[in-house]
């Protein structure tokens, strides 16, 4: 038991990843977009980002284009991801890596979180214009 409690302290210090590699998806053939969002950009975005209809638009949009996030409740990229939607994250299609490994597993998923649009992997915190700009939603 203190072995994992480690090895979970270890992997958010490492920014949610689960190996030490950036290749998410690439065993399974997905194309990535390693352009990880700084932190300043974040907040940044949380700062000017309302939160109104327009987030529940946008995050509405993305489940219907078939986006889905993959991640864990215990990662705090993750839990700055949902911050940013606010309560409009109720209609973002998220995966919990932990409930769902296997499934989590054949995506390719190695870090969260993990963005899947158009077939494509994005790794880490996104902002609303890169998630607008990759799956075409307004």
């Amino acid at each position: 038991m203190r072995h994992l409690v480690i090895m979970g302290l270890l992997l958010a210090l490492a920014g949610c990843q689960v190996s030490g590699q950036n290749d998410i998806g690439s065993q399974m053939g997905i194309p990535i977009d390693n352009q990880m969002t700084d932190r300043t950009n974040i907040e940044n975005t949380l700062e000017t980002q309302p939160a109104d209809v327009s987030n529940e638009v946008l995050a509405q949009c993305l489940t219907e284009k078939g986006v889905v996030m993959y991640g864990t409740l215990w990662c705090s990229h993750c839990n700055n991801q949902k911050s940013m939607f606010g309560d409009s994250f109720k209609y973002i299609d998220f995966i919990d890596c932990d409930q769902e490994r296997q499934v989590c597993s054949d995506e390719g998923v190695r870090g969260y979180p993990t963005w899947i649009i158009a077939g494509r992997a994005y790794s880490g915190e996104q902002t609303f214009e890169k998630l607008k700009q990759a799956s075409g939603c307004r």
